[in-house]
């Protein structure tokens, strides 16, 4: 919700506390034109330079659009000694690193562009090549094929904002999607708020990573996912200032689903510590099954030619509709008590 009065409170405080030590505040944007205004209008006309409303600012390294509110991916390779993007360049392990390490995305939004690098990145590791080796033709084709997902970088925008609409959501809720295939898992988050007519869902973050070096079976690494996609809700949750009055966990694994209903200690090591740290913050009640074509955290664990980016930010479209929608199976409610 937007309150430019709050806005305007925080920022004259933040100016006396700098004042205070010596410093002043010089650079100042802000998505709001009254907030602006008003810092000038509160004698902070020498110290406030002039912004151009309609201009993308970097904000902790992040660009953000203030006339839309939305964070944008701008990529630039700077450090990169040749053209490695090119169309027939060949590249250097250490300069696949390097154009990975360029693409600043703290907050992972950028995980279903960048997973196929990093699995490509670990191929490569696999090999033994030396750093400065260019890489055989038989390692190529992935490479090509990620470079053709690096140019939707610079389309993507994720609102800043969990809540734009202007009235109170009635219920909040809080989904967590995971995924797993041999060569990745990940896990995503998103805020669903319901209104009289309408419901909003926000991306609040998402996290993808490599799968072991080990090798697992799919199911061992279906239950990372859902470790680490605990861990990312129960921070989220942990948040002050964020209402989230109940809490939903997706996954496609109804292996891992059968795993929560049963006694850990069951379980061989592996197995039983993650399953009991699952439910330390999680009830079996939360859980609920899900086809791998509706299951979003897909997106970021597929090396295709095709990411899924529009349903990647909005969230899935079952969620938009009333919860007697949503997916389940007959299994699962005689398991786990579902609906």
């Amino acid at each position: 919700m937007r309150n430019e009065h709050k806005a305007i409170q925080i920022t004259r405080q933040v100016i006396e506390v700098h004042h205070r030590g010596g410093f002043e505040i010089r650079i100042w944007s802000s998505n709001s034109e009254d907030v602006l205004k008003s810092l000038q209008d509160n004698g902070n006309v020498g110290s406030q330079k002039p912004v151009d409303f309609y201009s993308t600012e970097k904000i902790l390294d992040m660009s953000w659009d203030p006339h839309n509110d939305m964070f944008k991916f701008i990529v630039r390779f700077l450090k990169l000694t040749r053209e490695v993007l090119a169309e027939n360049a060949v590249p250097t392990k250490r300069e696949v690193l390097q154009v990975l390490m360029s693409i600043f995305d703290p907050l992972g939004f950028l995980s279903c562009q960048t997973i196929g690098l990093k699995i490509h990145l670990q191929h490569i590791w696999w090999q033994n090549f030396e750093w400065d080796q260019e890489l055989p033709e038989r390692m190529l084709e992935e490479w090509r094929q990620w470079k053709t997902i690096l140019q939707e970088i610079g389309t993507i925008e994720v609102p800043r904002c969990f809540a734009p609409a202007t009235s109170e959501p009635g219920q909040v809720g809080l989904h967590t999607f995971f995924d797993a295939c041999e060569q990745a898992y990940s896990a995503v988050c998103y805020l669903r708020g319901a209104t009289d007519d309408k419901v909003v869902m926000s991306l609040v973050i998402p996290k993808s990573k490599r799968a072991p070096l080990k090798p697992l079976s799919i199911p061992r690494i279906e239950l990372q996912a859902a470790v680490m996609g605990a861990r990312l809700d129960h921070m989220v949750m942990s948040t002050r200032n964020l209402r989230i009055d109940k809490a939903t966990y997706w996954s496609d694994s109804k292996t891992v689903l059968q795993w929560l209903t049963m006694d850990p200690r069951n379980f061989h090591q592996f197995v039983m510590y993650r399953v009991a740290e699952i439910l330390e913050t999680t009830l079996v009640k939360q859980w609920r099954w899900i086809s791998s074509k509706l299951n979003v955290a897909d997106g970021a664990t597929k090396v295709t030619g095709q990411t899924q980016q529009e349903t990647w930010i909005t969230g899935p479209e079952f969620l938009k509709t009333d919860a007697s929608n949503w997916p389940t199976s007959k299994k699962q409610e005689s398991i786990m008590g579902t609906s």
